[in-house]
């Protein structure tokens, strides 16, 4: 159960990153007048890469590399670690950006601090699993 809510919390942040980047978050509208009575309309709409720049990709990359930290296969003694890390990361990019795009990824923290928060299982060792 815990994996696959770390799952769904990439999954979730990968499509928010991809989603926050390509659909467009702004409109502009600009009204221009002339000396000669003329008015110039125009109105256009751009998306957050377009307006912001190119550290964008950086900023939502955050939450994005904090659900993937948790479902990289880490050895036993790190993955716990790992799970704490990553969903501290991504609770607190949410809470920061709570107000902006931090609740685009809300869903990805509270799954990732649930996941954290489960009681750890050891994977099954390879003398258990053989049948005799």
């Amino acid at each position: 159960m815990q994996k696959r809510m770390q799952w769904i919390a990439a999954i979730w942040a990968a499509g928010a990153y991809v989603v926050l980047l390509l659909v467009p978050a702004y409109r502009y509208v600009s009204d221009t007048a002339g000396t000669d009575g003329s008015r110039t309309v125009e109105s256009g709409s751009r998306t957050l890469a377009e307006v912001v720049g190119p550290r964008i990709y950086i900023v939502l990359a955050i939450p994005l590399l904090a659900a993937l930290l948790t479902v990289f296969p880490w050895p036993f003694g790190f993955r716990r670690i790992a799970d704490r890390i990553g969903a501290t990361i991504a609770a607190v990019f949410a809470v920061v950006g709570a107000f902006t795009l931090g609740m685009f990824f809300l869903p990805t923290a509270f799954l990732l601090l649930a996941a954290a928060v489960m009681p750890a299982t050891p994977p099954p060792s390879a003398s258990n699993s053989k049948s005799t």
